[in-house]
């Protein structure tokens, strides 16, 4: 029985989408935004470039936490005997209708994993709320701003611009 498969999925694909695709993988320090930032986000209108590097400066200490989480999944996964691909197959592979298109026995594994890879998911989510609050952001506005920046191209490419001119880096698209 598959559990949770889609839910994996989507943890290792926002994990790779917060550690690479809104920022570099450098360890350069954002500027501080020494003035008093609004930082509710609404669903559509401008966004300013003072929000946009608090959020630059948030994602800087979240990274940390979601390649540490991301090490432990990846850890559990591997001393369950699976490796990532095959993992990643099962968890995207739908439940045919005439029964599972895995060993039973796989299947096992798979769920075992999920389990304990909740614990973890939970964990770093914790991590993430107490931090993104620690910085100003209530975790809706960033998990707002997250989305915005995730279906605007044009967000994206500020993001990026404002990153290089403050790491010199620019970022993946």
């Amino acid at each position: 029985m598959k559990s949770n498969f889609n839910k994996w999925t989507v943890i290792l694909g926002m994990s790779f989408f917060l550690g690479c695709a809104i920022t570099s993988c450098s360890g350069s320090k954002t500027e501080e935004v020494t003035e008093e930032v609004s930082l509710e986000i609404a669903d559509t209108g401008t966004i300013s470039d003072a929000v946009l590097s608090k959020f630059l400066e948030v994602d800087e200490v979240l990274r940390p936490i979601q390649k540490e989480a991301e090490n432990k999944m990846l850890g559990i996964i591997a001393a369950k005997g699976m490796s990532i691909e095959r993992y990643m197959e099962i968890a995207n592979t739908p439940k045919t209708a005439d029964g599972e298109a895995f060993p039973e026995e796989e299947l096992q594994v798979f769920d075992e994993i999920n389990m304990e890879l909740e614990g973890i998911e939970s964990g770093m989510m914790d991590g993430y709320h107490k931090k993104i609050e620690e910085m100003g952001f209530s975790v809706e506005n960033y998990q707002r701003l997250v989305q915005r920046i995730y279906n605007d191209p044009a967000l994206q490419s500020r993001l990026s611009e404002m990153n290089k001119s403050k790491t010199g880096e620019t970022l993946p698209q």
